[in-house]
């Protein structure tokens, strides 16, 4: 686990000085490898998906437009994390919006091609019932339990791009779980 992390480092460290040297498939290659990650996490802050485009797009700008200083940036995650947050909340001041998550979808035409009729119809009214627990919680919550178990995020990765404590992760990530699990049962 830890030589695949330090690999990662190392991999996105040798993007950045390429893009510093004005290597545009470096650059290409830095937005293919974030934009999916960073367009969900911008979605928990921003409904309107033109706007969550166009926020991605302003940081990616950015980065190209001081692409040649981002290899001062010691945690290019954490970097764009908070570069996504913090235009989102731009975003929602100026616009005078209120903050909504929007949780995606899980695919139930997978699931039903591979299942019996009976079984298909049983998981998607239990993918719904998890869907709308998980819509149920607290924003903050929603959004720690999101990044832990959608985006296989560990906590301390997750304390660092919301500037909290990992004790506060675990402690939203109990409370989620609690919640989810006897907002399913009060729904069976």
């Amino acid at each position: 686990m830890e030589s695949s992390i330090n690999e990662k480092h190392i991999k996105y460290k040798e993007l950045i000085t390429r893009m510093a040297n004005d290597d545009q498939s470096a650059f290409n290659e830095f937005y293919e490898i974030y934009y999916g990650v960073l367009y969900r996490y911008a979605s928990f802050y921003v409904h309107d998906e033109d706007a969550r485009k166009d926020i991605i797009s302003d940081v990616f700008v950015s980065i190209w437009h001081n692409r040649t200083n981002m290899e001062k940036v010691l945690n290019i995650e954490n970097y764009l994390y908070i570069s996504i947050r913090n235009r989102s909340f731009r975003y929602i001041k100026n616009k005078n919006s209120e903050q909504v998550l929007q949780i995606k979808d899980v695919s139930e035409v997978e699931l039903v091609d591979k299942m019996e009729p009976e079984q298909a119809l049983i998981n998607g009214e239990l993918l719904r019932m998890i869907e709308t627990a998980i819509n149920e919680l607290p924003k903050r919550c929603r959004l720690i339990f999101t990044m832990v178990r959608g985006e296989k995020k560990t906590y301390k990765e997750v304390a660092n791009i919301l500037s909290i404590s990992e004790k506060t992760v675990h402690a939203q990530m109990c409370i989620a779980v609690k919640r989810l699990g006897s907002l399913i049962k009060k729904q069976m």
